[in-house]
């Protein structure tokens, strides 16, 4: 796996207690939840702006990072966490499923391997899917089902704040995730507990959120070697395995706002073989990356 160093992670626990809006895409007057997890950008500033109504200021807030939330006991699916069938919601995966060398070609490889260890024919990788570990066997298998995390749609009408009547042509139709704890990562978090608001619709009494540290975990950074992407990646890369999409952030100023010219990333759940270190771009919601032998060792470790 290359050179790997030993880092300390503050875990935390995330219980949404009212149902938020946390990753949308708009269809005309429709926002629809796109992703069964909390995007890093979206935690963070949650995090940033509680903490700054608990009196810290802005500039002590630079250097906090946290990792995307995911429900609890689950995570990203690299490319050797098998879909059992190309729509099954069940997946496998061996306990030395990244304990690897080689390049893209050992996709088909494992792929081989995996048929003969569960007897199915049909085994699809589908990076990215949040699967929740259901179990192991013992003949150094992990099994894991997809996770859909639940959700209701609620209607909003804009107010004309002169005639107060509604606008004609402001109903908009808003798709809510339901109450869900997840997890995340981050450095070291200066509050035991806090609460957040999460998402859009805050004024409404939607995606509110209790923060609490739930102790230490060690994970290992890799250095000139595999890495499985717990957030999207944005790395040297020699080569990779999973997905790339465009990553964008935003700017704001007393002026203007928009976005930033986006990076091309491996998306969470890839692999990546990194040449060097990693950039430190935690902040930004990137490169969480860890040497691990499977994603069931990264959930043992991250259980709440």
């Amino acid at each position: 796996m290359g050179v790997v160093i030993d880092m300390k992670y503050t875990l935390l626990e995330v219980k949404v207690v009212t149902p938020a809006l946390i990753h949308a895409r708009n269809v005309k007057s429709y926002f629809l939840s796109t992703e069964d997890f909390i995007p890093s950008q979206t935690l963070r500033g949650a995090i940033i702006d509680a903490l700054i109504k608990e009196g810290y200021d802005v500039h002590e807030l630079a250097d906090v990072y946290v990792s995307p939330g995911y429900p609890v006991n689950s995570a990203p699916a690299h490319p050797f966490v098998f879909a059992m069938g190309r729509k099954s919601e069940e997946f496998v995966e061996r306990k030395d499923s990244l304990l690897m060398n080689g390049d893209e070609e050992v996709v088909d490889r494992k792929r081989e391997e995996m048929k003969e260890s569960v007897g199915v024919e049909s085994l699809k990788s589908k990076t990215g899917t949040v699967v929740a570990l259901r179990g192991n066997s013992g003949n150094g298998l992990f099994f894991y089902n997809e996770v859909k995390v639940p959700s209701i749609i609620q209607g909003h009408v804009a107010i004309n704040k002169v005639t107060m009547n509604k606008e004609a042509g402001m109903l908009y139709h808003y798709e809510y995730k339901m109450p869900t704890t997840f997890w995340a990562l981050s450095n070291d978090f200066p509050k035991d507990e806090v609460r957040l608001n999460i998402g859009r619709s805050r004024n409404r009494g939607f995606g509110e959120a209790v923060l609490k540290k739930k102790g230490e975990v060690e994970l290992k950074d890799a250095r000139d070697g595999w890495a499985y992407c717990l957030s999207p990646c944005y790395t040297e890369v020699e080569t990779g395995i999973g997905k790339v999409t465009n990553y964008t952030g935003w700017f704001t100023s007393d002026d203007l706002r928009g976005t930033k010219p986006f990076l091309k990333v491996a998306t969470q759940g890839s692999l990546v073989k990194v040449k060097g270190d990693l950039y430190p771009l935690k902040t930004a919601g990137l490169n969480f990356a860890f040497s691990l032998s499977s994603l069931g060792e990264l959930l043992s470790k991250v259980r709440l």
